[in-house]
Order: structure tokens, then C-alpha cells, then sequence
């Protein structure tokens, strides 16, 4: 085996191994077909193509892309759960905004001016929502990152640490909705996810009329919460059709 060789099987590590056991030598092949030259064998890197490639296979396979192991179907299941959440938080947070651009409207034409800018910032939420649960995955991506861009122009030219605990469970969102969702990800359940929207908004309206504010922490709890049920709810279901087989 040569070190080009090792290198392609390194990479192909990052897939599972019930994935491997089939595909493995075959994917080598192909890698190595028409990478003939002595120095390439020995010196050699897998290019930057096949390498991204690679990787976003083994993204879509370990996120339930592809049957053959229980443990990634409930992975995968953890991960959308949990990107949904963040979602719904989302819409929470416009609930929020609603009531606070209400309160503020009785305030100066500058305040209000501002209010109101924000909130149409954080219909952007609800639109990616949406687009989600029609299955437009990019799109849903494109705009829920947008979202996080003034965060992070505030982060880089004033850095404190009280904004990044706040954004923190945006951007584990937005990491996770990237990894979960893909082209060959099956839709949420739309019904389920736009009632739990339907309580959310109205869970932020309340909040700030009630404490004044909506509580980031609770976001973060929310989806740990989630990801516990549904990792527990798969497994037992996975446990009992394994009894039944």
C-alpha cells in the first residue's frame, strides 16, 4: 500500500464503518484511477474536492441519510430535532418583539422607528421556519445565517462575553441545522413543528408582558430537553423493533 493510498483511507475513517465494509475498496479505486505517477503515489494528497466530498457524504450518512446503523438514524433525528427547537426560538423571540414594539410605540418617533426595524429583523426567523418545513433546506440556511451576522459584526469590533453566552445557542442552531439538514433529509412533521411555533410566539408575548424579558437560558435548556426525549423515544423504538425482528 502506498502513503497516497493511506491517505484516501484515513479520509474515508470520517464515514461509519458499516458504510466502509461495503464501499471502501471501491471508493480507493476510484480515487486512485489515473493517479499513476511513482512521486504522486508516495507524496501525494487526496485533492481538495474529493476531500470536501467525502465529508459531506459522511455528514448525510451519520445524520440518518442512509439505513445501516440505529444509532446514526437517531442521531441524525437529534440533531433536526434540536436545529428545529432553535428554530422555534426563534419564533419566540418575535413574540417577543411584537409586544416590545407595541410597549415602545408610545415613545418618541426615533424609538419607534427603531422598534419597528428590528422586529421586521426578526420576522427573518419565522421566514426560514417556513421555508424548512417545505423542505427548502438552503434557503432556510441562507437566511437563518443571515440573522446571525449583526451578532457577529458586534463581536468583532466590541468583544464581550455577555453577547457570545447570548448568541451561543443561535449559532449551536444554525450549526446544527447545517449538519442535519440536507437534500436527502426526510421533511419535519409540518403540524407538530407549527403548533409548537403557535406556542412559542404566544410563550413570548407572555414573557415580556409578564417578566419583561425573554430569558435566552431557556433556549438552551429547551434543547438539551429535546435532544434527551427524542435520543431516548429512538432508542426504545429501535430497541423494540429489534426485539420483534
Amino acid at each position: 500500500m502506498n502513503q497516497l493510498e493511506r491517505r484516501y483511507r484515513w479520509l474515508l475513517r470520517t464515514l461509519p464503518r458499516w458504510y466502509r465494509a461495503d464501499r471502501e475498496d471501491e471508493m480507493v479505486g476510484i480515487f486512485l484511477a489515473g493517479r499513476t505517477d511513482e512521486l504522486d503515489l508516495e507524496h501525494g494528497w487526496p485533492g481538495w474536492m474529493e476531500t470536501w466530498a467525502v465529508l459531506a457524504l459522511a455528514c448525510r450518512v451519520r445524520m440518518g441519510a442512509s439505513g445501516g446503523l440505529a444509532r446514526a438514524v437517531a442521531l441524525g433525528d437529534v440533531v433536526r430535532s434540536v436545529a428545529l427547537v432553535g428554530a422555534v426560538a426563534g419564533v419566540a423571540m418575535l413574540g417577543g418583539g411584537v409586544v416590545q414594539s407595541v410597549l415602545l410605540a408610545v415613545d418618541d418617533d426615533l424609538t419607534t422607528t427603531r422598534s419597528w426595524l428590528g422586529l421586521a429583523f426578526e420576522v427573518v426567523p419565522l421566514v426560514a421556519f417556513a421555508l424548512l418545513l417545505r423542505g427548502r433546506y438552503g434557503w432556510a440556511k441562507v437566511l437563518t445565517g443571515l440573522v446571525l451576522v449583526p451578532g457577529v459584526l458586534t463581536l468583532v469590533s466590541e468583544p464581550n462575553w455577555p453577547l457570545v453566552w447570548f448568541l451561543a445557542p443561535w449559532w449551536l442552531g444554525f450549526l446544527l441545522l447545517c449538519l442535519g439538514f440536507h437534500r436527502e433529509a426526510a421533511a419535519p412533521s409540518v403540524m407538530r413543528w407549527w403548533s409548537a411555533a403557535g406556542v412559542a410566539f404566544v410563550a413570548g408575548a407572555l414573557s415580556v408582558v409578564v417578566v419583561g424579558t425573554l430569558e435566552t437560558y431557556l433556549i438552551t435548556i429547551g434543547m438539551v430537553v429535546v435532544s434527551v426525549v427524542v435520543l431516548a423515544a429512538r432508542t426504545v423504538t429501535m430497541g423494540s423493533r429489534g426485539a420483534q425482528a
